[in-house]
């Protein structure tokens, strides 16, 4: 039996067909616009069953005992105990106490207002997301441009400039509609340090110094000013500021920027000819651009080459999206007033948008370790590792052993997970029916719907937090 649903193996929830014999997930394959043997193949969704049914899924709640050691335990029993975990907590040091920490994995639509409802009604503003350095900090730099994260319409653009993504391993639907849009005429250009899939079809490769693409975004905006080969329509009529972007940019000539950058000036005069003479031109961005300390500034930039050459909102250039109006159900008007989140030093985060939240996750190591602006004795895991993605592994060990409970929720046993007081087993994307990702912000709105029961005893996440709420 065929079924129709939405892979969450990774963010890029594409839509897929999957095959059910007796109820179990047999194989999974991704819908495309391209001909068979012209499709790309995802490997997470090739190996979906094996994935699914692995030896390795967490299959019953886990409940640390006195020696130290897991044992199984009931739902019932392991919900109870966390809740008076929360509970215990909130009396004796102030629900402030209890933070919650999210990785990717659990998608960011419903299932993130979901984690963030709880905890404000719990009383603490502390769920705090890994934005910090995965797209959230670029998300706040297109949205404080021009009001939303754009959308490249890849498909239909003659110019297509890739910057820190490679999307033939992380999203191969928009791989394939670059490369179907190159090999009807679109021109290719990819900025990135390594030569990646994509960097090798590209009609243009900048191999640029790690870390340094706010450089030459500013150098092509300094070439594009002083060239005339910007949008004058489009400038004079949709934005602010041109004056004062002018004068900056003189600042960072191709000649002077060009060595800083690991470049040669040519080759960036090139990007800039490729870039503005064929229209529509559209920018794919990605996770290159958060990793590094300038991350808004340089995604800023990037942003600007978009209004700059009158490619915002076009056919075949940047869509920007406008959201679907619904009700922000995250509760925050239930907070205490004057209660601070440790994360109160990076307060654009939770004020760019209204459902983004908190999102610097390395604020929950520095408040264990230095008790500032005031100790955390609870931690929340769902769908994350920090033990292993935080940087400095060993200062994150040290601050998790001053935790007086920690809870895990993963489908599968992780070094965090191996900490844990009690592990809660959540449900991969197959067993779940939920509203997807952060396109909620924007506007497609994406159900994945279930297709199989979950393995063993493992719940979805939403059923999870929506039965903490109850014991709460």
């Amino acid at each position: 039996m065929k079924r129709h649903t939405i892979c969450r193996l990774c963010s890029s929830c594409c839509p897929v067909e999957v095959e059910i014999e007796d109820g179990r997930l047999v194989s999974a394959a991704r819908k495309s616009f391209l001909p068979r043997e012209k499709q790309l193949i995802c490997p997470k969704l090739k190996a979906a069953a094996e994935i699914t049914y692995s030896p390795h899924r967490l299959k019953t709640p886990l409940i640390r005992d006195d020696r130290g050691n897991f044992r199984e335990a009931s739902w019932e029993e392991a919900l109870d105990r966390v809740a008076d975990g929360f509970l215990h907590c909130k009396k004796t040091y102030g629900a402030r106490s209890v933070c919650w920490l999210r990785g990717m994995a659990a998608d960011w639509g419903a299932p993130w207002d979901y984690a963030n409802r709880l905890m404000n009604a719990f009383g603490s503003p502390n769920t705090i997301g890994n934005g910090s350095v995965c797209h959230v900090g670029r998300e706040m730099a297109h949205t404080l441009t021009y009001g939303a994260m754009t959308i490249p319409q890849v498909r239909k653009a003659r110019c297509i400039l890739v910057w820190g993504k490679n999307d033939r391993d992380t999203s191969p639907n928009i791989a394939e509609g670059i490369i179907w849009a190159k090999e009807n005429g679109a021109k290719l250009i990819v900025v990135d340090p390594v030569k990646t899939w994509l960097a090798g079809q590209a009609d243009l490769w900048l191999p640029i110094k790690p870390a340094h693409d706010g450089l030459l975004a500013m150098a092509m905006l300094h070439e594009i000013i002083t060239t005339r080969r910007y949008d004058e329509k489009f400038v004079q009529e949709w934005t602010v500021g041109f004056e004062a972007l002018k004068k900056v940019a003189e600042k960072f000539p191709i000649e002077k920027v060009a060595p800083e950058v690991w470049l040669q000036p040519d080759q960036i005069r090139r990007a800039v000819e490729l870039y503005t003479a064929h229209k529509p031109a559209c920018i794919v961005d990605g996770n290159g651009l958060d990793m590094q300390i300038t991350a808004f500034d340089a995604t800023r930039a990037v942003c600007l080459l978009r209004a700059l050459t009158g490619n915002l909102d076009r056919e075949g250039g940047d869509f920007i999206p406008q959201p679907v109006p619904l009700r922000n159900i995250q509760l925050k008007e239930r907070l205490p007033q004057g209660v601070e989140p440790i994360t109160r030093d990076y307060p654009l985060f939770n004020t760019f948008h209204d459902t983004w939240g908190r999102q610097v996750q390395s604020c929950v190591i520095d408040a264990l370790l230095d008790e500032k602006p005031y100790p955390i004795k609870m931690l929340v895991v769902q769908s994350g590792n920090p033990l292993v993605t935080l940087m400095d592994a060993g200062r994150v060990e040290k601050a998790f052993k001053k935790l007086e409970f920690l809870v895990t929720i993963d489908p599968f046993q992780n070094r965090t997970g191996r900490m844990a007081h009690v592990v809660l087993p959540a449900s991969l994307c197959f067993e779940k029916t939920q509203l997807n990702r952060a396109h909620i912000r924007n506007n497609p709105l994406m159900i994945q719907q279930q297709v199989i029961e979950p393995v063993g005893e493992s719940r979805p996440d939403w059923w999870i937090v929506f039965e903490l709420a109850r014991r709460l």
